[in-house]
């Protein structure tokens, strides 16, 4: 499996999404046509989370299934994604380089806010929120 160190990385570092962001956006730019799952990924963090709800009308953080976080990451690969287009199309990243790249040299794919809120949620998840 190609991405069984990113695996292995994702879960050696749960509480940070930017593996996991970088791993969406290694899924976009596939030509294959497989889609993303960032699922399979997510399960392996938050074991203990079901899938999604039966009582929408309970938005507790109490309820957070992973389904929510599935959106999330998506929804932050997405916003990766179009700003490294951005930059691409400023000529503000080198067309040079290919486009599939070290993590390493990914910085700041996530915004402080999307940090704060999956890092409190995982905190929160496994007992270790102050």
């Amino acid at each position: 499996m190609l991405y069984l160190p990113i695996a292995v990385s994702v879960l050696y570092k749960p509480s940070s999404p930017d593996r996991l962001v970088w791993l969406g956006l290694q899924w976009d730019i596939r030509q294959d046509g497989i889609l993303p799952d960032l699922g399979s990924f997510v399960e392996g963090i938050f074991e203990r989370l079901a899938f999604s709800t039966n009582n929408i009308d309970n938005i507790s953080v109490d309820n957070i299934r992973l389904l929510d976080i599935e959106a999330f990451l998506y929804a932050s690969v997405h916003v990766a994604s179009s700003t490294l287009a951005q930059l691409n199309e400023r000529q503000l990243i080198s067309k040079d380089l290919p486009r599939q790249r070290p993590l390493v040299l990914h910085r700041d794919l996530c915004s402080d806010e999307q940090l704060e809120w999956y890092s409190s949620l995982y905190q929160l998840y496994s007992g270790k929120a102050k």
